[in-house]
C-alpha cells in the first residue's frame, strides 16, 4: 500500500475519532498494512500525526486545526491566523 493511502486513512480516523487517538497499530489495521508498512513511510509516529495535521491544514479541517492546538501541535499552531481562529470560534 501507498504512503498516500495511509495518510488518507490517518486522515479518515482523526475526523472520526479524534487527532489524539490516532495509533500506529490503529491506522495499520484500518489501512490494511502491516506496522511495518507505516513505520517505511512515515518512521515514528510523530511524522504521521504532522502529515494528517498538515492536510488539515490544506483542507481548511478546522475541527482538526482546533484540536491540534489545544495539544500544542506546531502544525496546527502555524497555520494561518485567521484559520486558527475560525478553528477556534466555537470554542469561545
Amino acid at each position: 500500500m501507498s504512503k498516500e493511502h495511509i495518510l488518507q486513512t490517518a486522515y479518515k480516523m482523526a475526523q472520526r475519532d479524534g487527532f489524539a487517538s490516532l495509533t500506529r497499530d490503529g491506522v495499520a489495521a484500518e489501512a490494511g498494512v502491516a506496522m511495518g508498512s507505516v513505520n517505511h513511510h512515515y518512521g515514528q509516529m510523530i511524522e504521521l500525526r504532522k502529515a494528517v495535521m498538515q492536510l488539515a491544514v490544506d483542507k481548511k479541517q478546522l475541527e482538526l486545526i482546533a484540536q491540534g492546538l489545544a495539544l500544542g501541535d506546531d502544525i496546527a499552531r502555524s497555520a494561518p491566523a485567521d484559520v486558527k481562529a475560525e478553528a477556534l470560534n466555537p470554542l469561545l
